[in-house]
This record gives C-alpha cells, sequence and structure tokens, in this order.
C-alpha cells in the first residue's frame, strides 16, 4: 500500500526534509555496481537511516561493510577466492569494482546508525535459480490459457522476455542482478560469512506465506 501525503508528513519533519530514493537497475547491473554509483554519489561523513526493501537489502549490506569491525570492507583474499568463476578464472569486473567499493567505503567513512531491512533475500533466493524455470513457465501457460491475453502484443513481448529470461539468467555477462541473487553467487556467499561483524544498527521485517487456491 501507498504512502498518503499524511504518512510523508512526519518523516520529511523528522529528516528536516533530508529524503532520498535510490533508483537502481536490478538486472542489468549487480548490487556492487548499485552500492559504487550510491556511495560515489554521498557526501564523506555522512549519517545515514535506510530503508530497504527487496534486493535492495543486499545494496544496504554492502553500504554496511564500511563499519565492519577490526577489518576493511573487502579484503583481497576473499576477493580472489570467491569471485571466479565455475572453472576458476577470476571475474576481473567484480573483483574490481569491489576493491572500488571497499576503497570509496573506507575514504567517505559512512555511518549508517539505523537499516530497516524489508523482505532482503540475504541468503538468495531460489526464485533466482532452479525455481525460476518453473514459475516462468506457470504463467507462460496461465497466460496462454487465457485466450483474451494470448492473442495480444503483452503475450508475445512476455514469452520472448521469460525465453531470453531462461536462458541468460546464470550468466552475470548478461544479467548480473539477477545471478547476485542465487544462493550460490560469489556475493551472497561473501555477506553471509560467519566471522565479520558490523557495527551497522540493522533490524529486519521478515514473513512467511503459505500459498493456497489460484
Amino acid at each position: 500500500e501507498l504512502m498518503s501525503s499524511a504518512d510523508w508528513a512526519p518523516l520529511l519533519a523528522r529528516y528536516d526534509g533530508r529524503v532520498f530514493g535510490w533508483q537502481h537497475c536490478t538486472l542489468s547491473q549487480s548490487p556492487i555496481e548499485n552500492a559504487l554509483e550510491l556511495v560515489t554519489k554521498l557526501p564523506a561523513g555522512a549519517r545515514l537511516h535506510l530503508v530497504s526493501h527487496s534486493r535492495g537489502g543486499i545494496v544496504g549490506e554492502l553500504l554496511c561493510r564500511g563499519e565492519l569491525e577490526g577489518r576493511d570492507p573487502f579484503t583481497r583474499d576473499e576477493i580472489k577466492k570467491l569471485f571466479v568463476d565455475a572453472d576458476g578464472n577470476p571475474r576481473t569486473a567484480d573483483q574490481e569494482q569491489l576493491e572500488q567499493l571497499g576503497n570509496l567505503l573506507l575514504q567517505k567513512r559512512l555511518r549508517v546508525t539505523r537499516f530497516v531491512r524489508v523482505g532482503c533475500p540475504a541468503r538468495g533466493t531460489t526464485l533466482a535459480s532452479e525455481r525460476l524455470d518453473r514459475w516462468l513457465s506457470m504463467l507462460l501457460n496461465l497466460f496462454g490459457d487465457l485466450s483474451t491475453l494470448s492473442a495480444t502484443p503483452f503475450f508475445q513481448v512476455f514469452e520472448e522476455f521469460a525465453t531470453a529470461l531462461v536462458k541468460t539468467r546464470t550468466n552475470p555477462d548478461k544479467l548480473p542482478g539477477l545471478e547476485a541473487q542465487m544462493p550460490s553467487a560469489p556475493l551472497i556467499r561473501l555477506l553471509n560469512q560467519r566471522d565479520v561483524k558490523s557495527r551497522s544498527d540493522l533490524h529486519v521485517i521478515a514473513g512467511d506465506i503459505e500459498g493456497a487456491g489460484v
């Protein structure tokens, strides 16, 4: 449900109008690229209160790496160890962007004093991996059975999009934003290391639902 002007008024008053939204590409860019662009635009020493939804929480997690206790945001060893392809070759673009992001976080010294994360796929999501084929197939079959939809240009476009998405979803060069959300993705493994602590204040709004009926 969208917030009304009455809902926004207390927020704007509390923060004296300093409320900003970050519109970022979620399929064609990786969360690393999203975070790098955002940190570049933020002023040095900024104190941030973050509210994220879904995949935006991964971007927020990357911002919190600037406040890790007793270590740099990303070490060269973990970057080289985790960010390799299936054949063990380095994922050069990811490695370079992470090093750049880590240096920028140290320079900017941002402080994330509040972070509310809503529905974040922090451990990845199976909707981005093996289940994606099933969901898209179900949708295609459903839309195809509806004569009012199957004959429309929308269905043709969706069918082409779904087919292309299934073919390229695991290719970080084609859809890095989707690949980064897979449970086995290097970024997910990086963010879930057990021996890492951040001084940022994290709150989580999570939920669980069960499907019923159509």
